[in-house]
């Protein structure tokens, strides 16, 4: 959380909210490449 904490903290509220979603889907795919990567950054 800490990597994550750190990123939201410089956005907007609808901003982060947008890039929450975004990771969730990432990680949520099970065809995306890199969707380890975004589910660490969940953690």
């Amino acid at each position: 959380a800490k990597c994550l904490s750190a990123f939201t903290s410089r956005l907007t509220e609808e901003n982060a909210a947008s890039v929450l979603a975004q990771l969730a889907r990432s990680t949520l795919d099970p065809n995306n490449s890199v969707r380890d990567i975004y589910a660490a950054c969940l953690k």
